[in-house]
């Protein structure tokens, strides 16, 4: 017999009261909930069916049923002729150990006629389920779209909140329909949702449900700005920092205390004014000290960061006075109240059609269950059970609910009703036993609701007819795990985001009691960091930047975008993270590292089966995640779920649909003839494009058919059987032609023999059941079939093929972290710590939210704008607080799923910065013991908690850029760092064979008249060889340097344009600042927005830089970076006049021009005159940016071209230098000037901004040299 504790034995045991039990991670809880069913049932003397058992998924509830048996038959072996025992085995299979949807689709079947219900009823499956709704929605809005005028409120809605196909719109309403589904009374929560923006006359903002939530968002903010101040202010006032800047930080701080001040008076329209200006004093002068570069720069980036944090205030919260924001809100409630009848008429019709065709949906089971358990008198504030509530109440003893913190507001009023916690039978007391852990509530995409179990948690605290019962001691994990996990947590983990106060009563206790290794060292918890580069992103940006000629036009896109960069850089990051997972595995293993094993009662050499690999999610990196294992010699095991769609037979069968839908798509069709079910060759459908190369694919296939050769002859029996198939499609059912095609093709059994044959005949007969069900709606079609999948795509719903590896065989387990809760694991490597939260649920033009309810932006579709509401800030304020804390949580699940070895790996960018910022949190830490909660609520990625605590800890590497890994040690941690070189050097793939080796093995396995004629067609010469060494396009700058270098090779100056392939990467730049020609482009930026059409100023410049650092154009350091005298002195010189009077300018003016290639020289040098010659015809693109054109007051066309080079010759050298590398590139933009504007320049100048040096460069137009 176990030997229990006393808070499992009262768990246990407890009979009075419903009875909360908060079990922690590795607690036992399972095991305590099958001795209080087998206590019942041994020791009371109760039968199984008078208990109601509810578990979350199947596979619980057959090990719970198997854990019961086994107790049972135990118990037998020791008294055979035991009839009571005897009874309850015979009783087990019957009885109601099942999950949720389980019991209410049993109570259906057994009540069916008190609801109306059609007793041969059918459960659809998702598809099914997706189809149905999808035919009522299309059937309510064509009713709208035919019978509305395009005034009404209908077309009101979809102008604001759909898109051109109305896509947008149908999802709205399936996805806001669905979520009612999960309220008690979902038409009362819907009607709540529109009712609130019937906003009165004398309403205030304040008094509105949303407010608070948007004030702790703007002080939320200015705790951020103040923190960053007063970083910065600490760092300028250290005798090494740039004392010049103290008096305009602690100007900064006094207007973030006057910010927090007026946001706590509810002072809106103040807010409003000083937000929209906030003022700013500069730093004056230079500092009187001498100032580490390093101090400097951070202080000046930790300025900027409070700066934006203010300016956003502006930007997002505090942008229109409070009159207009009542305004919009009011404004919004006719598109709200027709949005709502939407979904109830959908929701209604809907309804309809299943009952129609005797269908319920997963959802259905616990509604219909709730309808038939609440007598119809129930209200939200008052929940009266039915007659058959009072009955199963009689039937059962207690109803035990296991993972009680995932259960969401229906489910939990069906376990009360059953249970009697809203009014019973007599004196019989509520018995409602339930189990869960708040801090394991990870199923928010499922409605689950966290809030439900702290709710009961309260009500046991004040003795309100429900008792607790805490189980802390942790009997699954090493003393190491966790107290990290208690550190960490108990660090970071609070109500605020987590929902819960990490104490002592919530900290786990160590009870594993593991025996000691033969080393009698605990083994700590090992964390890898790694260095990202930083420069992905700031390229993506670069580039962005200048093909939309340099100015971000959307705060918010510019946000998602850079969220999306994110993410390609963090595929990237986890490929390195998978080698490094990869190899320490294959350490661990061949080291043969000790584990425990609880069947032997000894420890042994770890195996493969021992690991698993824990992801955020594993629908995109599951495959490269194997690729790498697989490169590395590791075995492993992924259950993706996804990649059905994607699995090459569905997506040519796909395509063959397509196209039998269409012909004309070029691609789908190009693809079926090339496959096996075409079986055409690249070179004849080369063959098929040019019998009609303008027109599609389709003609020129129609075309190519009425050549009577064998290309021709098939094609046309192709086309022919196309055309058959086609008709087919109109007449009759989808699936019967899709079968059909499998059968006259033989693509079926073809797959079949291919490797993986059984999986992708699987796959196929998969697709021809989707068509099946698709068929018994009424609106059918192939069209509509495609768009279905489609939209299945689209919404990232996907089927998972099946695995080579199978996860019963000595394998690493590679899963998502929800797909590892309720397991537990030898080893955990729990990875992508440094990856972006995703919060796709945040965006979008209409949000909504359990407790605010809808959270719409006002959008005006005339100007096509939107701008934030009140209503939307809260409710995507209070989705985001709900979506970290369940993040937070996630990351516990994570970590409490390893009993002896935890390893956490992140990759950061910016790595440096990061652990400077940690390092100055985990000092807070140190003294108050928790991280601020600012920058808790503000954490970006798993890593932004975690690091403080490591700061804390000691164990953060002073050096970063070290070229090997650097590790850090303390009791029960120990840490290795890598930066992006070492990172690089330690994880880079295994070199290629040498291909001279491969070469020569293949030449002697080959027979000798074979190698011969190879050879001579290796030998063969290409006759136009000229024509492929010239580039389809190049740059002025390129053409330039081909000119010097063809007429003065030697001169030096030919390098500078020339630009190396690839960057050198930061971490082997000898220094790590700007370059000079980030630094030029930084300048070239700023000319081509500073205003120039009078003399600039200081002020001027220094407001022109804040606006494009703030849009995010200029980084900090870029703007300190740019020589402001050199810009001034510009202005006030006499070109710089003579632009301020000019009547047109242009800046930054981009080109393209075709030139002959013998007028570009330098192009083709190295081949021989003649074949030169033949390639005379040709000609090339030229393109640049040419920096400044502009007609001055005499109408004369003047060209500028500004350079940033620093030269330290004497100045009379410093012209002929400049005008030797530089002139002929003017004289090319003059050209391109006269050839696409039309306009005769008759000025250009070369200015050097450092020299205030003005070169000219003779050019005289083509027009005047022809006329003269």
């Amino acid at each position: 017999m176990p030997k229990w504790t006393d808070e499992q034995w009262e768990a246990i045991t407890a009979q009075d009261d419903s009875l909360l039990v908060s079990a922690a991670a590795g607690s036992g809880k399972t095991a305590v909930l099958v001795e209080r069913v087998c206590h019942y049932l041994l020791e009371l003397g109760g039968d199984i069916d008078q208990l109601l058992v509810v578990t979350f998924t199947e596979a619980a509830a057959a090990e719970m049923r198997q854990r019961i048996s086994s107790l049972l038959r135990t118990r037998l072996a020791r008294d055979p002729t035991n009839r009571h025992l005897l009874r309850q085995l015979a009783l087990l299979d019957q009885a109601h150990i099942s999950t949720i949807h389980a019991f209410c689709l049993r109570m259906l079947r057994r009540f069916f006629y008190r609801l109306d219900l059609d007793p041969a009823f059918r459960v659809m499956d998702e598809a099914e389920d997706r189809l149905l709704k999808l035919e009522v929605l299309d059937q309510t809005l064509e009713a709208h779209y035919a019978t509305e005028q395009p005034e009404a409120p209908f077309y009101e809605l979809v102008d604001r909140y759909s898109d051109r196909s109305g896509h947008l719109l149908e999802e709205l309403v399936l996805r806001l329909h669905d979520y009612a589904q999960s309220q008690i009374f979902p038409d009362v929560w819907l009607q709540d949702c529109q009712q609130v923006f019937v906003i009165g006359p004398d309403a205030t903002l304040e008094e509105l449900r949303w407010y608070p939530m948007v004030q702790e968002l703007a002080l939320a903010q200015l705790q951020n700005a103040r923190i960053a101040l007063e970083d910065a202010l600490r760092l300028a006032s250290d005798p090494s920092g740039p004392d010049n800047y103290v008096k305009p930080i602690r100007s900064d701080l006094e207007l973030v205390a006057d910010l927090e001040q007026l946001v706590r008076a509810d002072r809106w329209d103040d807010l409003v004014e000083v937000c929209a200006k906030p003022k700013f004093v500069g730093a004056r002068g230079k500092a009187k000290n001498e100032i580490e570069p390093e101090i400097g720069e951070r202080v000046k980036a930790l300025r900027e960061e409070a700066k934006k944090l203010i300016r956003e205030l502006g930007k997002t919260i505090y942008t229109r006075p409070a009159h207009q924001m009542l305004a919009d809100l009011r404004d919004l409630h006719r598109p709200m109240e027709t949005l709502i009848g939407l979904v109830e008429e959908f929701g209604a019709k809907y309804t309809q059609a299943k009952q129609s065709r005797g269908l319920v949906n997963f959802s259905d089971l616990e509604r219909l269950t709730l309808r038939l358990l609440l007598a119809p008198e129930s209200t939200p504030d008052r929940l009266i059970p039915s007659e058959t509530a009072l009955e199963l109440q009689e039937q059962f003893s207690e109803v035990l609910c296991d993972e009680y913190q995932d259960i969401n507001p229906v489910q939990n009023a069906l376990l009360g009703l059953v249970a009697g916690e809203y009014g019973g039978v007599g004196e019989k007391r509520p018995r409602l036993f339930v189990v869960g852990d708040v801090k394991q509530s990870i199923y928010r995409f499922r409605l689950a609701e966290p809030r439900i179990f702290l709710q009961r948690a309260d009500e046991a605290a004040r003795s309100e007819g429900c008792h607790r019962v805490d189980l802390a001691a942790n009997f699954r994990c090493r003393r190491s795990i966790v107290e990290g996990v208690n550190l960490l947590f108990g660090s970071f983990m609070s109500k605020t985001v987590g929902d819960v106060t990490y104490d002592e009563r919530a900290a786990l206790v160590y009870r594993a009691g593991y025996a000691p290794l033969p080393t009698e060292i605990e083994p700590p918890i090992e964390v890898f960091l790694l260095e990202g580069d930083p420069r992905l992103v700031e390229d993506a940006r670069r580039s962005a930047d200048a093909s939309n000629g340099g100015v971000w036009t959307d705060p918010e896109a510019d946000d998602e975008s850079e969220a999306e960069d994110e993410e390609t850089i963090d595929l990237s990051a986890l490929e390195r993270e998978a080698v490094l997972i990869a190899r320490r595995i294959a350490d661990l293993v061949s080291q043969k590292e000790l584990v425990w094993d609880k069947t032997e009662q000894a420890y042994r050499p770890v195996r493969y089966r021992d690991i698993a690999v824990l992801l955020r999610s594993t629908k995109i990196n599951a495959g490269f995640f194997a690729d790498i294992f697989r490169r590395e010699g590791v075995p492993l095991y992924a259950e993706t779920g996804t990649g059905y769609f994607s699995a090459p037979e569905v997506e040519i069968f796909m395509a063959l649909l397509s196209i039998i839908d269409n012909p004309r798509q070029d691609i789908p069709l190009a693809g079926v003839l090339r496959s096996p079910l075409g079986r055409f060759s690249a070179t004849e459908l080369a063959d098929i494009r040019l019998a009609a190369p303008r027109d599609d694919f389709y003609t020129a296939a129609v075309k190519r058919a009425e050549t009577a050769d064998a290309l021709g002859r098939r094609l046309e029996a192709f086309l022919t059987r196309l055309d058959e198939w086609r008709t087919r499609a109109r007449r009759g059912p989808l699936s019967q032609l899709v079968w059909s095609i499998y059968s006259e093709t033989g693509y079926y059994d073809y797959v079949g023999g291919l490797p993986g044959g059984r999986e992708r005949q699987a796959n196929l007969r998969a697709l021809y059941d989707r068509a099946r069900q698709f068929d018994q709606f009424a609106r059918q079609g192939l069209l509509r079939f495609l768009q279905f999948i489609d939209d299945l795509r689209s919404a990232g719903e996907d089927l998972g093929t099946a695995p080579a590896l199978g996860e019963n065989e000595d394998v690493v387990r590679l899963m998502s972290i929800h797909k590892s809760k309720g397991l537990e694991f030898p080893v955990v490597f729990v990875a992508g710590l440094g990856i972006a939260f995703n919060q796709n649920d945040l965006k979008g033009s209409l949000i909504f939210d359990r407790e605010l309810g809808l959270g719409p932006q006002s959008v005006d579709p005339a100007r096509y704008t939107r701008s934030h509401t009140l209503a939307s800030l809260g409710v995507r304020e209070s989705i985001r607080r709900a979506g970290l804390s369940e993040e937070m949580r996630i990351l516990y699940v994570a970590m409490t799923r390893a009993r002896e070895r935890l390893f956490l790996v992140a990759t950061v960018r910016g790595l440096s910065a990061n652990i400077a910022r940690w390092r100055q949190t985990g000092e807070t830490l140190r003294s108050t013991g928790t991280v601020p909660i600012f920058r808790v609520v503000t954490a970006k990625r798993f890593i932004d908690w975690l690091g403080p605590v490591f700061a804390a800890q000691g164990i953060l590497p002073e050096e970063t850029e070290s070229t090997q890994p650097v590790t850090e040690e303390a009791p029960g941690w120990r840490l290795q760092l890598f930066s992006a070189k070492a990172a690089i050097d330690e994880f880079e793939s295994p070199p290629a064979q040498d291909a001279a080796d491969v070469t020569a093995h293949l030449t002697e396995s080959l027979p000798a008249d074979v190698s011969c004629r190879l050879q001579a067609q290796l030998d063969w010469s290409y006759p136009w060889t000229a024509a492929t060494q010239i580039p389809a396009k190049t740059t002025v700058t390129e053409l330039k340097r081909l000119e010097m270098r063809e007429t003065d090779p030697e001169d030096p100056g030919v390098d500078l344009f020339q630009q190396p392939v690839f960057r050198r990467p930061a971490f082997l730049r000898t220094q790590r600042g700007l370059s000079p020609t980030d630094i030029g482009s930084a300048t070239h930026l700023l000319l081509q927005r500073l205003p120039l059409n009078k003399r600039a100023t200081p002020e001027m410049i220094e407001a022109c830089l804040d606006e494009m650092v703030a849009k995010e154009i200029l980084s900090p350091e870029a703007a300190a970076a740019i020589d402001r005298e050199s810009i001034l002195r510009f202005t006030a010189g006499p070109l710089g006049q003579r632009l301020q009077g000019a009547d047109l300018v242009w800046r930054e003016l981009p080109f393209c021009m075709a030139l002959p290639i013998n007028e570009a020289p330098g192009l083709g040098v190295d081949v021989n005159p003649a074949s030169r010659e033949a390639a005379d015809d040709e000609s090339i693109l030229v393109q640049g940016i040419i920096d400044c054109l502009f007609r001055d007051r005499q109408g004369r066309w003047v060209i500028i071209d500004f350079k940033t080079d620093r030269l330290t010759f004497p100045p009379e050298m410093i012209r002929q230098t400049v005008h030797r590398r530089y002139a002929r590139q003017l004289q090319w933009y003059a050209r391109a000037a006269e050839m696409i504007i039309g306009v005769d320049v008759e000025e250009c100048y070369i200015y050097l901004l450092p020299h205030d040096l003005a070169v000219p460069v003779e050019y005289e137009p083509v027009s005047k040299s022809v006329s003269g």
